[in-house]
């Protein structure tokens, strides 16, 4: 069975999205343990914190380059409005994740922070995908 063209492009953006996760992830737990462990912030600020850091990092690199041909038509605008709304409700996801993981699952803070993490790589490449990285034209 051949793959389509469309389906070969997704499989790429796929993969780079996941390696640019995988950078995310580095720079959002690295946040997260300097600002928890080193200084003594509480792991929910210390989570919107590194979460923020690794949200910003993701945006450009995303729109730089594994959804460069889909970016390039949007604004740059209203791109990231969208991209700002998914890490919005994705923030509160994971945060609710973390809170549940860690006061009812009693799991350590920083393996909570690794599976809340890698549950929300899945729902954020969809919907940056299908949503937030679409041929966005202005009206004029």
């Amino acid at each position: 069975m051949k793959l389509s063209d469309k389906s070969v492009r997704m499989i790429g953006q796929l993969m780079k999205f996941n390696l640019i996760g995988i950078v995310n992830t580095a720079v959002d737990l690295s946040v997260f343990l300097v600002l928890y462990s080193v200084c003594g912030i509480s792991s929910y600020a210390a989570h919107s914190i590194a979460y923020l850091a690794g949200t910003l990092n993701s945006f450009y690199w995303n729109r730089r380059w594994t959804f460069r041909q889909q970016a390039r038509s949007g604004t740059g605008g209203k791109t990231f409005l969208r991209f700002i709304i998914l890490n919005g409700m994705t923030l509160a996801l994971s945060t609710l994740g973390l809170v549940l993981l860690t006061r009812y699952g009693h799991m350590d803070a920083v393996w909570a922070k690794l599976t809340v993490t890698v549950g929300t790589m899945v729902v954020n490449f969809c919907v940056s995908r299908m949503w937030v990285f679409t041929q966005v034209t202005e009206r004029r």
